[in-house]
């Protein structure tokens, strides 16, 4: 294979990869935008504990936090994002959650540590492959918030290490679940069919581009051939059939 052709190959895998990428993110995000600011907030969480008074009436006469955590996973019922936002991961403000009254980690977890900021209750934020969550003191660890998964701890200023126990296979699917279960049908379709349009073309140009220098590289050598076969004298002893 010339290096002209692993160029012309490698350049269509390189386009089929970059525009698989465009499609995929604006399938998922229409607005882009949504995604930057959520990958934003993970490593600055929007608490707001001014906001916090919106959740007075239910929380009114709380000051255990692990009453108050109750309190804010009752109110709030756990949805994916793609039922709440439409997309299939969101990190919400505040007063988004609010807005909705439903969510998953991220909504549970910038409510709940903006009550426990405005009630003056110390707190930090606890980070997992698959989950974030509020620590506090008293808090019962359970299956996936305790100390052994945490990927990430703002305790001491914040600290990044790998977590002692990671179960793979719960967070696939975990994974699974909230990107492709709860995904829109419509969504879906147009996910696999855009990706299927983008490969079937630029392979097909693809191959097109690849195939013609090599149909041209042989019917030069024809040509070649062709030519030193009429001009190459006979051999003496044996009769020509062309002449």
């Amino acid at each position: 294979m010339g290096r002209q052709m692993k160029r012309a190959i490698g350049l269509r895998v390189l386009g089929v990869l970059l525009l698989s990428s465009v499609w995929i993110l604006f399938t998922l995000y229409p607005n882009p935008t949504d995604l930057a600011k959520s990958v934003y907030r993970v490593f600055r969480p929007p608490i707001n504990a001014s906001l916090a008074a919106l959740f007075d009436g239910p929380t009114a006469g709380l000051e255990d936090a692990r009453a108050i955590d109750a309190r804010v996973q009752s109110e709030f019922p756990y949805q994916y994002d793609w039922v709440t936002y439409n997309v299939p991961w969101y990190f919400p403000t505040v007063d988004e959650a609010f807005a909705k009254m439903a969510g998953d980690c991220k909504t549970r977890l910038v409510v709940l540590a903006s009550i426990l900021e405005a009630h003056g209750i110390p707190y930090s934020i606890a980070v997992s492959p698959t989950h974030i969550w509020v620590e506090y003191a008293g808090k019962t660890p359970n299956r996936v918030e305790n100390p052994e998964v945490a990927l990430f701890s703002s305790t001491g200023g914040g600290r990044l290490s790998l977590p002692a126990h990671f179960d793979l296979r719960r967070s696939f699917d975990s994974f699974w679940t909230a990107f492709w279960i709860f995904m829109p049908i419509d969504r879906k379709l147009s996910l696999i069919g855009g990706l299927a349009v983008t490969l079937i073309v630029l392979t097909t140009a693809g191959w097109a581009s690849v195939c013609r220098p090599i149909r041209a590289g042989r019917g030069r050598r024809s040509a070649v051939v062709l030519v030193q076969a009429w001009s190459t004298p006979p051999t003496p002893g044996i009769r020509s059939a062309s002449r």
